[in-house]
């Protein structure tokens, strides 16, 4: 696991829905001002303002979708073994040592 990301808890499942909250809002307001012909560095703003909010939580998302599609082996030496962080020789002298 990337220890960059912690695991899901009711704070991370806040933040995640706050964002996608703030950045459809981004969205909808973007399309509203350019069908209205706002300033073009209004739209603009408002389009950074709604993409950072869509991307800081870019690493917590993949590392939540890789989980769903393939969960972490429960062994951890596997797990390093599948990630490429050991090599096969590595996994087998740690195997004959414990």
């Amino acid at each position: 696991m990337t220890p960059l990301v912690r695991p899901m808890d009711s704070e991370l499942r806040r933040r995640l829905r706050q964002s996608s909250v703030i950045s459809a809002v981004a969205w909808v307001l973007v399309i509203a001002l350019t069908f209205f012909q706002a300033a073009l560095w209004l739209i603009l703003v408002v389009g950074m303002v709604g993409g950072y909010f869509l991307l800081r939580d870019w690493r917590v998302i993949r590392r939540l979708a890789r989980d769903r599609i393939a969960p972490p082996h429960p062994d951890d030496d596997v797990q390093a073994l599948i990630d490429e962080k050991i090599s096969i020789s590595e996994y087998r002298q740690r195997k004959e040592k414990g």
